[in-house]
């Protein structure tokens, strides 16, 4: 596959998620029951936010870096979270807010997107910032400079 083609998939697969996001996270609460897995709703946040951010890490990253991209998702999670006080049988929480924004930290790391040519700029935030990220990626120590 071409690179521009294969940029171009990413970044529509992007915009897929971004909408099933907020399908999911708006349907009523028992409408969305039958589609829920047996794991935790947190587990749930985590991996959808995660493949969320990696994905749009792959179609965007070069252009946009990751504290960009992942920026972008918390304050998404934060306002679908807000959202779902118009949502029947839904309830926001703090946790679940937590959850998605843990996610997209891990799915938008530059470790977990390898290949994305984005580690460059995330270096010159983190420094500008004054920490310093864990080789080991997301879920690493943090170390203060």
């Amino acid at each position: 596959m071409r690179p521009g083609l294969l940029r171009t998939t990413l970044r529509v697969l992007t915009w897929v998620c971004v909408i099933l996001l907020a399908v999911l996270s708006l349907t009523p609460g028992e409408e969305i029951e039958p589609l829920r897995t047996d794991l935790p709703g947190q587990v749930e946040h985590i991996i959808a936010y995660a493949g969320s951010g990696a994905i749009a890490m792959a179609g965007y990253g070069l252009n946009r870096g990751p504290v960009r991209i992942i920026g972008w998702f918390w304050l998404y999670a934060a306002v679908l979270e807000y959202l779902q006080h118009f949502s029947p049988g839904r309830n926001p929480a703090a946790v679940d807010f937590a959850a998605s924004a843990f996610g997209a930290l891990c799915g938008g790391s530059p470790s977990s997107s390898s290949g994305t040519g984005a580690r460059p700029q995330w270096d010159r935030e983190i420094r500008l910032s004054g920490w310093v990220p864990s080789p080991r990626g997301c879920g690493g120590s943090v170390n203060k400079l």
